[in-house]
């Protein structure tokens, strides 16, 4: 459904000449530190994986409490498709339970 070759043309149409490592673009380049609580997640095997790794782990390098989920035999975005398919419900289940518990976090005392 993706691939590297495409993000790289949807990437490069969004940001003409600037550089595909653009903090703005990319949060792989992106300063982290100070960000809340961070739920990132991939299908297992989705052109993005590899991505989605490594945002976990810079983002945990900067402090942020990072976590990160990994469908298996799932797609893209799975969340948009919570009205067609299973996983895509249980993902966006867990961006419920994962927003309701870093907001619960932040205004107990």
């Amino acid at each position: 459904m993706i691939d590297t070759e495409i993000l790289r043309a949807m990437a490069r149409t969004y940001l003409g000449r600037r550089s595909l490592r653009t903090p703005g673009a990319s949060p792989l380049y992106a300063d982290l530190r100070g960000l809340p609580p961070l739920l990132v997640q991939a299908a297992a095997d989705e052109a993005l994986t590899d991505d989605a790794f490594a945002l976990a782990r810079s983002a945990t390098a900067a402090g942020v409490r990072t976590t990160l989920a990994l469908w298996p035999r799932s797609v893209h975005v799975a969340p948009w498709y919570a009205r067609k398919f299973a996983d895509g419900q249980r993902a966006l289940d867990e961006v419920v339970r994962f927003v309701g518990e870093a907001l619960k976090r932040e205004v107990t005392p």
